[in-house]
């Protein structure tokens, strides 16, 4: 039996090693160079479906189409990050702007549709003897029926309402592993190393001024707000603890963004800059005119 020095074997692993890592694709091995501690995400990633690599691929790439076209990294994200946003997620807003401009013009309808089924039903029951279980059941009933039918009449269907974020999250995802994966890409590297601006030159390491991460922070908190500017006095006690959520939300990213690489805190930070300003722009009269959206006032204090 051949047998090797102590030395030499223990250079067979290693040697067995870079063979191996010379055939794996560039995304296995950039995992594998930064951390060993990411091992559970290195299945994740070798299991990934085709059609995500595919989405990945195409934002990194729509990335570095502004990049050789001229512009530095940064600009080359933001711009990126703007052309995304109002191709993909800006019309599926604005068709929700409708919809809650429909849902918020009917509501004065429904309210006062509301008040009469209470007084005939109070009249019937008292009639027939109900308790005020079967009132009360029987007013539920026929006041969820009404809605729907108010609802469906006038095209605004609440589950419109709620589009918007079914293309805004896949797409803030795949965006965010995109950038990650550049940002630890060997070929990429050092040149994101260097495509920065200001106190921020490096893309790949954190903001030590905690700048970008506390903008964050407060731009989602805005947005939680701006939201629910229309609605505040009509919440229900459900709508009021998720947007307690949302704005605890808000403030817990702040440390998470504090961790991330320049390059996700300024995709991260555009991102939600753009709803801002979209929200923002949503409330001027003149815009919603261009737009064809349904003028609306907010709700008076005694509405219900």
């Amino acid at each position: 039996m051949l047998r090797l020095p102590l030395r030499q074997a223990s250079r067979l692993p290693t040697l067995r090693r870079v063979a191996l890592e010379r055939s794996l694709p560039p995304t296995v091995l950039i995992t594998q160079r930064h951390s060993s501690t990411n091992a559970p995400a290195d299945e994740v990633v070798s299991h990934t479906p085709e059609v995500i690599n595919a989405l990945l691929a195409a934002n990194q790439h729509f990335v570095e189409t502004f990049h050789g076209a001229g512009l530095p990294w940064w600009a080359s994200i933001i711009t990126a990050t703007v052309c995304l946003r109002s191709a993909l997620t800006l019309p599926i807003a604005v068709y929700q702007q409708r919809a809650v401009g429909r849902m918020i013009a009917v509501a004065p309808i429904v309210q006062s549709w509301g008040e009469t089924l209470k007084n005939q039903l109070a009249r019937e029951g008292k009639t027939k003897g109900w308790e005020y279980e079967r009132y009360n059941t029987e007013l539920q009933k026929q006041y969820r029926a009404k809605v729907k039918q108010i609802y469906r009449q006038n095209d605004c269907l609440p589950m419109k309402s709620f589009l918007l974020p079914w293309f805004q999250i896949p797409l803030f995802v795949c965006m965010s592993f995109s950038l990650r994966g550049m940002v630890i890409s060997p070929e990429l590297i050092d040149s994101l190393s260097a495509g920065g601006f200001g106190w921020v030159t490096d893309l790949t390491a954190r903001d030590p001024t905690m700048i970008f991460p506390i903008a964050i922070g407060m731009s989602n908190f805005l947005n939680v707000e701006l939201n629910s500017m229309y609605m505040r006095d009509k919440q229900s006690l459900r709508q009021k603890a998720l947007q307690n959520i949302f704005r605890g939300i808000s403030f817990a990213i702040i440390p998470i963004a504090a961790q991330a690489p320049m390059a996700l805190s300024l995709y991260w930070t555009t991102s939600s800059l753009y709803s801002v300003a979209q929200n923002v722009l949503f409330r001027v009269p003149a815009v919603r005119k261009a737009l064809k959206l349904p003028i609306v006032n907010k709700p008076p204090n005694n509405a219900t």
